[in-house]
């Protein structure tokens, strides 16, 4: 990953709220990344592969073990298609209205996320932080 590019994956992945990307064209390259960084995407039916909903996705996004974290996984990553820009941007709106009414604590939430991707987490230069221990 880019160094410069680094701060931005950074702070995605520690904001204290779900996110929710919203693709009415191709994401490639970065702007692949940088979806992948949210919680929930939505995109455009006629954008992008005809198997959207399953993607390969970069081995640091792996949430697996070592040998995953090697070859990176086919994850689903498309919550919903829509038929177009206008569907997609309604759905986005929906969703995030439907999101804000749940009382989020912030710095647990963020905490979960980074949890999810540790590799990518380490690269970027973000440490965990234990919310909670179970008693057993």
């Amino acid at each position: 990953m880019v160094e410069s590019f680094k701060p931005v994956v950074a702070a995605l992945l520690s904001l204290p709220m779900p996110t929710i990307a919203s693709l009415t064209c191709h994401a490639s390259a970065a702007g692949f990344v940088l979806a992948l960084c949210h919680d929930y995407i939505i995109m455009r039916r006629d954008r992008g592969r005809e198997d959207r909903r399953r993607l390969g996705s970069p081995r640091f996004f792996s949430a697996g073990g070592e040998d995953e974290g090697v070859r990176g996984g086919e994850e689903r990553v498309v919550q919903a298609a829509y038929d177009g820009e206008t569907e997609v941007r309604a759905a986005s709106m929906r969703m995030t209205e439907e999101l804000a009414k749940r009382k989020w604590d912030g710095e647990v939430y963020a905490e979960i996320r980074k949890g999810l991707f540790p590799q990518l987490s380490a690269i970027v230069g973000l440490g965990l932080k234990t919310i909670a221990t179970p008693k057993l």
